[in-house]
């Protein structure tokens, strides 16, 4: 049965009935079914256990329902709402529709408890409760004249001290300045002024707040309450790919699509950025506790912005590199304590970290997608995604942060192999020194390979692949950055056997 056909049933009293639910489902080759619809009657819904009250916009409500779960015959059925309409009908026939997806499949529809009849004598068929999330208990929160996220507050807080001066009643042709409700302000009776109490400026009486209640980003699990971003077109695929395999698709073979990225820059990418801190006390494995100091070096003590969700790393151009991304949990900035995840992304936990190792921070770029008709927006998560324009490949965590940037060649080229030029990646390398710069200021470095039988025994010059322009950079089918030396103007050579 089709949505068109299933709304007709309705609109002709088929089988809209008040305080019942229906339910679409189409018939697999196996004899299953599968759920594409559900619709519901105005007074089949409850809030808080009891009916739905006149003055309450259940609709409100509604039109932020994600998935609809229930149980019937012992199976738990999900649902992910793709699209909502509500449909209007005579009083108590109104009904909403929900079209949705779903993994969970209904075993067998030949069942015969798949057709019962509802009665009423004795309530069969009332007994299946049906769940809209995320779950809203605040009703009177949200259907509100407080909630800005439906654009509908419009109670100004009055202040604490100031009072309405009337001036207008029965004085606006005297010459006398005294306010005809001046009795009431000596009384401290007046109506309260409509402006905002503030220590700071006057901007107070000028910007009024709205009456509500605070919530920081700690509130709802550091999610920050609005984003600003950046669109780029990009290509997601899985984060266990091959990255060579994502690298070398062929555009007509890729699947592009708008995102959003909360990047500094225009596009989004990897970049590392000191904010100003260093160990403060030793920080051995299994710490979780990362106590630090200011790095005032240009006399300033304060660090930059650090957030739960932020990942950071230790001193990259250490010798020998400290490879161990961390993940905050928690910052006090008063007492100068990092609560840490340890060894994010699979990564080796460093053995013993010394005190004044500088701390920097991955700079923060979040990944989203827009789903559902532009209803919401939902991080792409453990992903590898193909970005267009700068034919590079992100890595992001599971909550959407990009962690690791790798870029390919030109996809036009003939070349099929990842593999350019020399290997550059800081990870295949130790005994690192800075020893100068270009003459455009690049950094250079000597350095011994790890795996010295494969590209060599003695100590080598060139640049880490993390610090310089990514066009200069490709990856191999290993996953290792190769550094184009033509490109730079750095020359990479042997110093010592």
């Amino acid at each position: 049965m089709t949505i068109q056909e299933f709304l007709l049933l309705h609109t002709t009293g088929a089988i809209n009935f008040s305080g019942q639910i229906n339910v679409l489902y189409d018939e697999e080759s196996d004899g299953t079914g599968t759920i594409t619809a559900i619709t519901v009657t105005e007074n089949a819904l409850f809030y808080n256990g009891n009916t739905l009250e006149s003055n309450l916009n259940i609709t409100n409500i509604l039109t932020q329902a994600e998935q609809v779960t229930f149980t019937f015959d012992d199976v738990l059925y999900i649902l992910t709402v793709v699209d909502i309409n509500f449909i209007p009908m005579s009083p108590g026939f109104s009904f909403y529709l929900f079209q949705v997806e779903s993994e969970t499949s209904i075993p067998d529809i030949t069942d015969a408890d798949l057709t019962f009849q509802i009665n009423v004598a004795d309530g069969v068929g009332y007994n299946t409760p049906i769940f809209f999330s995320p779950l809203l208990t605040v009703g009177n929160y949200i259907n509100s004249d407080y909630n800005p996220l439906i654009n509908n507050g419009n109670v100004i807080r009055r202040s604490t001290l100031r009072v309405e001066a009337d001036r207008f009643i029965g004085n606006i042709n005297s010459s006398s300045p005294i306010p005809s409700n001046f009795e009431a302000i000596l009384n401290n009776n007046a109506t309260k002024a409509q402006v905002q109490d503030s220590f700071y400026t006057d901007t107070g009486i000028t910007n009024a707040r709205y009456r509500g209640s605070k919530a920081t980003p700690s509130t709802f699990s550091n999610t920050n309450p609005a984003i600003s971003a950046n669109e780029f077109i990009g290509d997601i695929h899985p984060d266990d790919a091959s990255l060579q395999v994502v690298c070398t698709y062929n555009n007509s073979d890729r699947v592009y699509q708008p995102l959003l990225h909360t990047g500094p820059n225009r596009l989004p990418g990897y970049n590392v950025e000191f904010v100003n801190i260093k160990v403060g006390q030793q920080f051995n494995s299994g710490d979780i506790t990362l106590n630090y100091s200011f790095q005032n070096s240009s006399g300033i003590n304060v660090a930059k912005t650090i957030d739960p969700g932020d990942l950071l790393i230790m001193n990259p151009a250490s010798d020998p590199p400290l490879p161990e991304v961390m993940r905050v949990l928690e910052h006090n900035t008063f007492n100068k304590i990092l609560v840490v995840q340890r060894g994010y992304l699979s990564t080796s936990q460093n053995i013993s970290v010394d005190v004044d190792t500088l701390i920097y921070k991955i700079q923060r770029t979040d990944v989203f997608k827009i789903d559902n008709f532009i209803r919401n927006l939902s991080a792409i998560e453990n992903s590898m995604i193909y970005e267009k324009e700068s034919h590079s490949v992100l890595f992001t965590d599971g909550f959407g942060l990009v962690y690791r940037q790798s870029i390919c060649p030109d996809p036009d080229s003939e070349i099929t192999d990842v593999t350019v030029d020399d290997p550059s990646d800081r990870r295949l390398k130790y005994n690192i020194k800075l020893i100068g710069k270009s003459p455009s200021n690049t950094n250079i470095y000597s350095f011994e390979y790890k795996d010295k039988e494969k590209f060599g025994y003695g100590t080598y010059q060139g640049v880490m692949s993390d610090e310089i322009n990514k066009k200069a950079v490709s990856v191999d089918k290993e996953g290792y950055d190769r550094v184009n030396y033509s490109l730079l103007d750095v020359e990479f050579k042997k110093i010592k056997d």
